[in-house]
């Protein structure tokens, strides 16, 4: 059984100085257009870091190239040593397309190996590889293929386990299972896995969610970069506490204006199914400026900055 709050109201500045630890390589490199640390792991006084990298990359017309990096850090993310790649795809860049495989979100499993489920653009796949944890260093990766783990990280072929946009993984301590969020009918879906390639969905998406425009300003919200992470230590090695964590923007505002969510997810155990308890956010807001309550129910059109919004103390 998954319970969650009805509304969740989190504006905070995060302030400081900005200090940039990735940059983008040079021209005709992997990471020339740039790279993200998509999970990092502590390992001893050593974090390990799981890197992003695009290249050939026309955003204008929808054309990037992806691959994913691994890279050492000695002083908790501060700088970073990269030590090459580890997974790429087996297509080439092509004209205004998405070519190669990355996105990955990557655990680390109970049997002692990390695990990254990747995203590939040229057939919306999820596809997963995996590298034994004291080792995961370049062409240390095998790739998931027709029941076997042994395709390069490199260049190899993958199998499709399913729909491979807005995909995150975390481990569930509890039972040892694999938790991961993606799409499906009627919002953001849950699934289940014990062998790390079979994905079980739950019955219901376990958050309403209408579908979202990425070309903004639109008359539609839009969640995306969905992760679940453990409530009490922020990682993706769950307890039974969790944290729903995704971006966010509002209807009929631009892209430069996201929000960073947070949203309390209990866990329960039952000896018996029950039925599908799926909420839609409903929430009670303070006009600051009208001295007036209003509700909102998504999908809705803004009539004004949520800015000006402040939640009551009888949020519902």
């Amino acid at each position: 059984m998954i319970r969650g709050p009805l509304a969740v109201d989190l504006r905070w500045d995060m302030g400081g100085a900005e200090r940039t630890v990735l940059r983008a390589g040079q021209p005709g490199t992997y990471d020339s257009c740039g790279q993200c640390l998509n999970h990092a792991e502590l390992d001893g006084a050593k974090v390990i870091g799981f890197v992003h990298d695009e290249t050939a990359c026309k955003y204008q017309v929808g054309q990037t190239h992806k691959s994913i990096s691994i890279a050492t850090s000695d002083d908790y993310g501060l700088t970073w040593s990269s030590l090459g790649q580890i997974i790429t795809g087996s297509d080439a860049p092509a004209a205004s397309k998405n070519t190669g495989e990355g996105d990955c979100t990557v655990i680390k499993g109970q049997d002692q190996y990390f695990y990254a489920y990747c995203f590939r653009p040229r057939d919306g796949a999820l596809i997963v590889a995996r590298a034994p944890a004291s080792d995961p260093g370049p062409r240390r990766w095998r790739k998931f293929f027709q029941g076997q783990w042994d395709q390069p990280g490199l260049g190899g072929q993958a199998t499709r386990l399913m729909g491979g946009s807005g995909v995150s993984a975390a481990g569930w301590t509890i039972t040892g299972q694999e938790v991961l969020t993606g799409w499906v009918r009627g919002g953001l879906g849950l699934f289940l896995s014990r062998d790390h390639t079979t994905l079980t969905p739950l019955a219901e998406p376990i958050l309403a969610v209408d579908p979202g425009d990425w070309k903004r300003p639109a008359p539609s919200e839009l969640i995306f970069y969905p992760v679940i992470l453990d409530a009490k230590t922020g990682a993706n090695q769950l307890s039974n506490s969790w944290m729903l964590v995704y971006a966010y923007l509002q209807p009929n505002q631009g892209g430069d204006e996201k929000y960073l969510i947070f949203r309390d997810v209990t866990v329960s155990m039952s000896n018996a199914p029950v039925s599908p308890q799926v909420g839609v956010l409903l929430a009670r807001w303070y006009d600051v400026a009208l001295h007036d309550h209003c509700q909102r129910r998504p999908p809705f059109q803004a009539t004004g900055a949520l800015t000006s919004l402040k939640p009551s103390p009888d949020t519902l």
